[in-house]
């Protein structure tokens, strides 16, 4: 009895991870970003729909400051020969020059970005540290940012009607920028950047990507943007990397000592065969420690199973699909797009994970 009674847990848990049946389609999209500084990698076309290019970065009047070597020889027809969409990624991460172009350069830039789209699927907007109120007009940038948007989308539109806007978001909006509500009117695709929820500068170690059981997590941000758009809409962007900090001890959530250094899945995958895998039940996370120089390291990173359980909470939400940060950091590891395909090594992996918890842990999920 004790066992049917615990099978049955198990089984419940596993469902509120959001399990789906469904099945892999072309319209469940797996997008992936491709940083120009990754050399003699191959993409695996066969798991992926979109690769977003990144990238150009543009300066505060709407130019083209550097190209980073775009367009990348043979990329775009290698992708389209396999069936794969080819996006670039347009970047600006000053707070300034962003404040500038909303407010007197929104069609400057749209057309500036026409010169690069030859041959091209669509464009992705990547702009963070957007201010709530922009420092040049006072009016509230979320506002601008739809005008601009609504230009972009326009500009490439009349130039081809296939073409694609995609917007990146963060994974928590502090400065209430992102109004999808309105931006959905003018973009295609929404990539919700659902990492670095514990980052570089964290003040204790933590999951770079929680599932759950964070003030901050994937699934409270999910509640958050689901509430302004359709959730076809949005891509789920998860983290092929971790971040390895030197803390005061060996628990989890323990105090930094110094800033983290970045370590790809596949290193840190590694890693953790060689330290001992460790994972938190809470945040569906995993982790390893280990002590170098006298001091205690933790590295926390996403791992082939965590993944899957962010795939299944994916399709649960009935999203467009998920995406990466980013391509070549998974080394050789195609398990992190064979869960993508095959939902039933998805369904076998949650059973085996709840085959491991203790009575109180199950109990814990269940609560």
């Amino acid at each position: 009895m004790t066992i049917i009674f615990l099978s049955i847990l198990a089984w419940n848990a596993a469902c509120l991870l959001g399990c789906s049946l469904t099945r892999y389609t072309r319209d469940f999209k797996v997008l992936g970003f491709l940083p120009y500084w990754i050399s003699n990698y191959k993409p695996k076309y066969e798991y992926l729909t979109h690769i977003a290019w990144f990238a150009v970065e543009i300066n505060g009047y709407g130019e083209i400051t550097d190209f980073h070597g775009w367009p990348p020889a043979d990329l775009i027809e290698e992708a389209h020969s396999n069936n794969v969409k080819v996006m670039v990624t347009v970047a600006c991460f000053n707070p300034d020059s962003l404040d500038r172009i909303l407010a007197y350069h929104s069609e400057k830039l749209s057309h500036e970005l026409l010169q690069i789209i030859t041959d091209v699927d669509g464009v992705v907007i990547d702009f963070e540290g957007i201010r709530g109120y922009n420092s040049y007009t006072g009016v509230e940038n979320s506002l601008l940012l739809a005008w601009l948007m609504e230009t972009l989308r326009d500009t490439l539109k009349n130039m081809d009607s296939s073409l694609q806007v995609c917007v990146c978001l963060p994974p928590v909006d502090w400065s209430d920028v992102f109004n999808c509500t309105l931006l959905s009117n003018y973009v295609d695709i929404f990539y919700i950047m659902a990492y670095d929820y514990h980052w570089q500068y964290s003040p204790v170690s933590g999951p770079v990507s929680p599932l759950e059981g964070e003030e901050y997590c994937v699934e409270r941000t999910l509640d958050y943007y689901l509430k302004q758009a359709h959730p076809s809409k949005f891509i789920l962007g998860l983290p092929l990397y971790g971040w390895d900090w030197p803390t005061k001890t060996n628990e989890k959530h323990s105090e930094t000592l110094g800033p983290g250094s970045a370590v790809v899945l596949w290193k840190a995958v590694r890693n953790a065969e060689i330290y001992g895998r460790r994972w938190d039940y809470e945040t569906e996370s995993a982790w390893y420690v280990y002590r170098k120089g006298g001091v205690w390291h933790q590295c926390w990173y996403e791992d082939p199973e965590s993944l899957a359980l962010k795939y299944s909470l994916a399709r649960s939400r009935r999203l467009g699909g998920v995406g990466f940060w980013a391509l070549g950091y998974e080394g050789e590891l195609t398990e992190i797009y064979e869960a993508i395909t095959n939902q039933g090594l998805v369904r076998n992996m949650v059973r085996q994970r709840y085959r491991r918890l203790t009575l109180y842990e199950i109990l814990y999920k269940l609560q």
